[in-house]
């Protein structure tokens, strides 16, 4: 099994985040690896949502955004016992976000949860199936509860 020193999960700060981080942990307790947690806040500039509901994003409603997704991953690092320096907010798509943080932080083992949904994954393009298959490092994935509904991270 390889070396893992640097291990990333993506957080949405659903139900199961806390249950990911746990496995998370385990995982990087047994490496004796650093735990990173992300969080991509969704960029609706351009989006059909925006077009429909708003004539321009304001930059205040974005900044918003933000700081609340600064403010959920401090709470849950402190809760789960990650460090703040290991905490990370980015802006776009969850899953250009997340291999963006690969290549700057050295990352060699992603973590992502699934439903395990089975074919819908690949139709809807679902965050864990495009992490999967474009990763450039492997790939952990945690079979999420099967009472848990969740947002996909």
């Amino acid at each position: 099994m390889a070396d893992f020193k640097r291990i990333l999960l993506a957080v949405d700060f659903s139900k199961d985040s806390e249950f990911l981080i746990k496995r998370a942990m385990e995982l990087a307790n047994k490496h004796d690896a650093r735990l990173f947690l992300i969080h991509v806040v969704v960029d609706l500039r351009g989006h059909l949502l925006e077009r429909i509901f708003m004539s321009s994003l304001s930059d205040d409603v974005e900044e918003q955004m933000i700081d609340s997704a600064k403010k959920q991953l401090r709470e849950l690092a402190e809760r789960m016992g990650v460090a703040q320096t290991d905490c990370i907010i980015e802006v776009g798509s969850p899953k250009a976000g997340i291999l963006k943080t690969v290549r700057e932080h050295d990352i060699d083992l992603i973590v992502v949860g699934n439903h395990g949904v089975g074919g819908t994954d690949i139709l809807l393009g679902s965050t864990a199936y495009t992490i999967l298959h474009k990763s450039p490092v492997d790939v952990f994935v945690i079979r999420l509860p099967k009472n848990s509904i969740s947002v996909e991270i």
